[in-house]
């Protein structure tokens, strides 16, 4: 899954004091990205802020090799400044080189050791990479760091899970509802965890119950806990709590296919079939191969991978 880290919602007076360039600021959260590049040529071509930005527009306008190539600009230009470093990584995770974006990521921890969205990210492009041995000191830094930050959690139960460590997977979500109690996230990945482990279904289910009073528009939740009803015959509400999650989230392809299972079990064979349908277009569509934003051989000594 990418993820687009909270960095980049970085306060604009760190890296751009100027009033003009707060102006600028203020064209791209208004989504006016094309006003926004015609005023940041009117500043001086070795101006890092206005490659920062100018990265920022051309992302945003879906150009994302003329991107990479600003946020290298601006990382050249003021190579310490950390927010350069995770936008510049970011658009490489994001953009399906999660090579280039772990390096980018551990090479600016060496400069900037304590930085929780650097590790963050780090750990989201080793996940990617299928290498959770490395991930999870990343996550685990992040969490010591600020025990709420829920993407981290994210990522270190995946981790876990890619390694069949259900163990300790079960203990990161524990820790983190014993330290978040009024997050979703702990419940959830609780459930999850004793969901592939086979626990009582009524243990998960009053697990996602707990979730979903924390956040009751987290169609993941819904389809789990439909899986769950499917498991103990209670297929009318199974159905009830799976199309309500396919309307939260249509992309959503597990949840497709578990309410074309509960339309079956109700005998409406005719939409349990479209359903189906649907969840095998959506996991077409996954399994396409995503075009790759490759790093110029010369950026930062790093090879193009």
């Amino acid at each position: 899954m990418l993820v687009r880290l909270p960095a980049l919602v970085l306060c604009l007076a760190m890296i751009a004091p100027s009033q003009d360039l707060r102006a600028v600021e203020r064209l791209l959260e208004a989504g006016e990205y094309a006003e926004a590049l015609a005023s940041l040529q009117e500043f001086p071509s070795d101006s890092a802020p206005r490659h920062f930005l100018t990265a920022r527009a051309l992302d945003a306008l879906d150009q994302p090799t003329r991107a990479a190539e600003e946020a290298q600009m601006a990382v050249d230009l003021d190579p310490q400044s950390e927010a350069y470093r995770l936008q510049l990584g970011q658009l490489f995770l994001t953009r399906n080189n999660p090579t280039a974006a772990a390096e980018i990521f551990v090479a600016a921890l060496e400069s900037f050791p304590e930085s929780q969205l650097l590790h963050l990210g780090a750990g989201l492009a080793l996940n990617q990479l299928r290498q959770p041995d490395a991930a999870e000191s990343h996550f685990r830094a992040c969490l010591e760091r600020d025990p709420s930050l829920g993407l981290a959690l994210d990522g270190l139960v995946e981790a876990h899970i890619q390694e069949l460590n259900y163990e300790q997977a079960l203990a990161a979500a524990d820790q983190f509802r014993h330290n978040n109690p009024q997050s979703y996230r702990g419940y959830y990945h609780l459930s999850v965890v004793k969901d592939k482990m086979g626990a009582p279904a009524e243990e998960i289910e009053a697990l996602l119950a707990e979730a979903l009073k924390h956040n009751d528009g987290f169609a993941p939740a819904y389809v789990l806990l439909g899986k769950v009803l499917l498991q103990l015959n209670r297929h009318e509400e199974a159905v009830l709590m799976l199309e309500g999650a396919v309307r939260l989230k249509p992309d959503y392809a597990p949840g497709h296919i578990h309410l074309a299972r509960a339309y079956s079990a109700t005998g409406r064979i005719g939409e349990a079939k479209r359903e189906m349908k649907a969840a095998q277009d959506l996991v077409a569509i996954q399994q396409q191969p995503a075009p790759s934003l490759r790093r110029n051989s010369t950026a930062s000594g790093i090879a193009g991978k």
